[in-house]
């Protein structure tokens, strides 16, 4: 995470949004309270813990959106991740 104030935001605008597009999360700060935050389009679509996650460096957002990543599995109701997986596996995924 990057932060800068607002006059450092307003000079190096484009400096800031090359990281941004880099998947870094820039927070803005006004007389060093944080004011706002620019975030890569993809990580606006993230839940909240997704972003922590990624603010903290322990996962990384995609670099496109354009990336297929299979089918989606519901597990509501359904019971364990791991009998979705051998399930899968059995599809051919």
């Amino acid at each position: 995470m990057i932060t800068a104030s607002v006059a450092q935001t307003k000079n190096g605008l484009s400096a800031l949004l090359r990281q941004v597009r880099h998947g870094k999360t820039v927070v803005v700060t006004d007389r060093g309270e944080p004011i706002a935050q620019i975030v890569p389009i993809a990580m606006a679509t993230y839940g909240p813990k997704l972003q922590e996650l990624v603010r903290a460096g322990l996962v990384s957002p995609p670099i496109s959106q354009n990336v297929y990543a299979g089918p989606t599995v519901d597990l509501t109701g359904r019971g364990s991740l791991s009998e979705a997986v051998l399930s899968e596996r059995e599809e051919g995924w």
